[in-house]
């Protein structure tokens, strides 16, 4: 008898559909988290202004779970305007958030409740000479994204 197979949703490979974690990528299967429609619930119901929810909404066109490093799958299928308007909304929907957590990286992710990772971010470019730096406005929309709806840092 064959058994119900579905789709890993971080790497795409076929799994058994009873899969708790993926044999092929080693995520944890978590419904809850990858179900489209519950995510827009999620971003709808989200405490944030309606700029951060336009980001929201754009991390999750992009990316799974709000990792940056793992894009959808299919994401390269779509059209590039159609990337190009949501690397926009990402980036400049709020083009003041973009810049105070360019010059105040630290200071922008502890009001925003994301101390632990303000601290490591801040050792990690006292480390690298300032290099690191570049992560606060590069990586805030995704670590917001994740504190807020998934209530986590990492």
């Amino acid at each position: 008898m064959a058994e119900e197979t579905k789709m890993c949703p971080f790497c795409g490979e076929e799994i058994l559909a009873v899969a708790k974690k993926c044999k092929h990528c080693g995520e944890f299967l978590d419904e809850r988290k990858i179900n489209k429609d519950n995510c827009g619930d999620l971003i709808s119901n989200a405490d944030v202004n309606d700029k951060w929810k336009q980001r929201f909404r754009a991390v999750d066109f992009f990316v799974l779970d709000g990792r940056w490093w793992k894009y959808r799958p299919g994401f390269w299928k779509t059209s590039i305007g159609e990337r190009f308007q949501y690397s926009c909304t990402l980036y400049l929907a709020d083009f003041l958030s973009v810049v105070a957590a360019t010059l105040f990286g630290p200071i922008y992710y502890i009001c925003k409740g994301m101390w632990l990772k303000a601290i490591v971010y801040s050792v990690l470019s006292i480390i690298t000479g300032g290099l690191f730096w570049i992560a606060f406005p590069c990586l805030a929309s995704y670590d917001y994204y994740r504190y807020k709806l998934l209530g986590k840092q990492w």
